[in-house]
């Protein structure tokens, strides 16, 4: 494993539980985040999305471009604040933001990552 990349390989790991979660207890999950909970089929491809994203990023941490590790920090960075926005505004619920507090701090980690090298 090439050192400068573990965050990513961390990445993987929370997007692969997050998605076999959502494929098979997705309504125990997201009722802990205070979502109601649903039976209609965009939770399971939410689910499938996430496990998708794990081919994505396995193949992005074994990669030696920094422009590419970049790409992760820049898209996690983004979706980190955009669901803190809607959490900050009121169209999610507030248990997100530790959660985007954690998942920042992958982001920077990778971010750090990439500028030791």
């Amino acid at each position: 494993m090439i050192k400068s990349y573990k965050s990513i390989y961390v990445q993987m790991v929370m997007s692969f539980v997050s998605g076999v979660l959502l494929l098979t207890i997705p309504n125990k999950l997201i009722s802990l985040l205070g979502i109601k909970q649903t039976e209609e089929i965009w939770i399971y491809g939410i689910g499938l999305m996430a496990l998708t994203l794990c081919f994505y990023y396995y193949q992005m941490a074994k990669t030696t471009d920094k422009k590419v590790v970049m790409g992760t920090v820049y898209g996690r960075l983004f979706f980190t604040m955009t669901i803190a926005i809607l959490a900050i505004i009121g169209k999610a619920p507030l248990i997100f933001l530790p959660l985007q507090i954690f998942e920042f701090s992958l982001a920077i980690w990778g971010w750090r990552e990439t500028k030791q090298h």
